[in-house]
């Protein structure tokens, strides 16, 4: 028996609230880690105590990209701070913001010092905090070039590091790595902890990323 107009018109709008409340479950968030639910890490968070403070830099544009990684390092170290940079005055504030004291600065540029030379130097006493930038190495490059020159401000990058694990995002920089591996890698030079327990994370929320495998870089 052919549908009538009315039969029609019902079994359309089923259809579309069948749909919006589909798209809604896919849409579903972690209340705890903000991720959708196909996607959540919860499982695999580390608890890991900083023996001294670590404040991010970040870009305004990284802070809606679902790839990012501060997210990650913020649900291990809780006590992590973020900044967000939209422009130069919100430069300024953060560095208003930063406890007063020597500040190690992770940023691999024509002032900076190794890390492995100088890591007995950095510790809570002499430093009060590490601070690292996210974004792309263009917009990180832009924050770092308008940080102050002053003293307290000292800049430190990476001699020897490990190929980077952070498949989801593409970069032509042999020595680049994402921001959640260069506080792990930090960590693990200066104050012995494991590199392991973020690591494993990201290698976790990578394996739940749903992006085509085409568009991971391969290492």
């Amino acid at each position: 028996m052919p549908l009538g107009t009315q039969d029609t018109v019902w079994y359309i709008l089923v259809w579309i609230e069948v749909s919006v409340l589909v798209i809604a479950a896919l849409r579903t968030y972690c209340q705890k880690c903000q991720y959708p639910q196909s996607v959540c890490v919860c499982q695999f968070v580390p608890v890991i105590a900083s023996p001294i403070q670590i404040h991010v830099l970040q870009h305004k544009r990284e802070r809606s990209n679902a790839k990012n990684t501060v997210r990650l390092v913020q649900l291990a170290i809780p006590d992590l701070f973020v900044h967000c940079i939209e422009n130069d005055e919100d430069i300024v504030n953060a560095i208003e913001a930063l406890p007063s004291g020597r500040l190690a600065v992770f940023y691999p540029c024509e002032r900076s010092f190794t890390l492995e030379e100088k890591h007995e130097d950095i510790t809570p006493a002499l430093y009060a905090a590490l601070v690292f930038i996210d974004g792309s190495w263009k917009q990180a490059g832009g924050i770092a070039r308008k940080l102050p020159t002053d003293k307290r401000l000292d800049f430190f990058h990476f001699n020897s590091i490990p190929s980077s694990r952070y498949t989801i995002r593409h970069t032509n920089k042999e020595y680049a790595l994402s921001t959640l591996e260069a506080v792990a890698v930090a960590l693990d030079k200066l104050f012995d902890i494991s590199q392991h327990p973020l690591l494993a994370l990201l290698d976790e929320f990578q394996n739940h990323w749903q992006g085509p495998t085409s568009h991971r870089r391969h290492v």
